[in-house]
Formats: structure tokens, C-alpha cells, sequence
């Protein structure tokens, strides 16, 4: 009689068991059947850089240049960054290729986010610029011309006759540029009386004279 067990045909046979049933050649220790390891996958490892940037407010809204130093694979580098127009809080710029080097593949690239320095008197809200302009109770009561700031420097503003506390007065074309595209946004001029705080006798009597023929009740209608 024939001993021992069942025949499995060699060990050929026992590699295509192995096979049917795990759906691998060999089955055991990651080896092949001849004993050799499978090909390994290899990745692209990309060294990418992080890197905080204080702008003006100006620069932001028009777009500039900048230098800044960055360590990059063991070197300080000065490396020069044009700051596109229309740039805001957290707004993030990439120069690719100016990371570190990767042991396999290109270089890896630089990010670079952007925080924006605030103005002693502009706000921004997209591409519209706010700025509050004082004005006093004359020149909102009877008109004037007054200078006010811009972007591009200062501009001839006219107030006219009767403006309220806090109408908004527009400059087309004077706000921040868009990010893409050659437009600008607008400027506000928002309108802020300031009454005088010291009287002498005759500015009192005039006011005094003045409220005697003033006919207007500013508060009817509003409650």
C-alpha cells in the first residue's frame, strides 16, 4: 500500500494552491515562488514650504513686490515675491519649485500666506475701500469742496448741500484692484459731522439765530 498522505503533485502543485487560494504566487512571507521579493512601489516625496508674510495695506490692494529669507535645504535664501493685486487676510501664494529638495523627484514648493498690515484710516471690504471723513456743520449744510485720501493720493471730494451723517459719497475706480482682471473697485467716502466743541459769543449767537429760523424737525416721521 502507498503511505503517507495525500500527494500533492510537488511543490510546484503546492505554489498553485497557494495561488487559487490567496490569489498569490507562493503564499508565504511575501516571497514569490522562486524565492525572490515583489517589486516595491516607490513615492514621490515633496519637501513643500510654509511661510507667513506681513503686506502693507496698500500693497495688498494694488499688488507689489517683496523680498523675504527662507532656510531651505540648509542655506538661507533671499528669495523675491511679486504680491498680485487684490491680495486679503489669509489669502496664499505659490511658487512652484521653491521648496526644499526631495530625495526623489522635483523640489517641492513654497507657500507663502499672506496677513495684511491695518491702516491708521482705510478698510477694505473686497475691492471697495471705506474710509470716514470728517466734515464739519457748515459744510454739511450748505456744500464744500474738501480734499480727501485715496489709494493714489488725495482727490477733490464735493459735499453737497444738506448731507447727512453717514452718506456714503463714492469715488468710481478708487477701491483695490481685482485679483484677476485690470478693474478696480470703488472708494466710500463715509460722511462724519463733527459739531464744534467751543463756542465763542458771536459763533453761539449766530447758531442761536440760526435754530430760530431753521423749520425742519429732524426726528418727525422717524418714530
Amino acid at each position: 500500500m502507498g503511505g503517507g498522505g495525500p500527494n500533492f503533485g510537488g511543490a510546484d502543485n503546492l505554489g498553485d494552491i497557494f495561488e487559487d487560494i490567496f490569489g498569490m504566487s507562493g503564499g508565504l512571507g511575501g516571497f514569490t515562488q522562486r524565492g525572490r521579493r515583489p517589486a516595491r512601489r516607490t513615492h514621490t516625496v515633496s519637501q513643500d514650504l510654509h511661510y507667513s508674510m506681513e503686506v502693507d495695506f496698500l500693497q495688498a490692494a494694488l499688488g507689489g513686490q517683496a523680498k523675504i529669507s527662507i532656510q531651505r535645504d540648509g542655506k538661507i535664501e533671499r528669495i523675491n515675491v511679486k504680491i498680485p493685486s487684490g491680495v486679503d487676510e489669509g489669502s496664499k501664494i505659490r511658487l512652484t519649485g521653491k521648496g526644499g529638495a526631495s530625495p526623489r523627484g522635483p523640489k517641492g514648493d513654497l507657500y507663502i500666506t499672506i496677513h495684511v498690515k491695518p491702516h491708521p484710516y482705510f478698510r477694505r471690504e473686497g475691492e471697495d475701500i471705506l474710509v470716514d471723513i470728517p466734515v464739519s456743520l457748515t459744510e454739511a449744510a450748505l456744500g464744500a469742496k474738501i480734499k480727501v485720501p485715496t489709494l493714489d493720493g488725495n482727490v477733490t471730494l464735493t459735499i453737497p448741500a444738506g448731507t447727512a451723517s453717514g452718506n456714503h459719497l463714492r469715488l468710481q475706480g478708487k477701491g483695490a484692484k481685482q485679483k484677476k482682471g485690470k478693474r478696480r473697485g470703488d472708494q466710500y467716502a463715509i460722511i462724519k459731522i463733527v459739531p464744534p466743541k467751543k463756542l465763542n459769543k458771536k459763533a453761539h449767537d449766530l447758531l442761536e439765530e440760526l435754530q430760530e429760523h431753521l423749520t425742519e424737525d429732524p426726528r418727525q416721521g422717524k418714530f
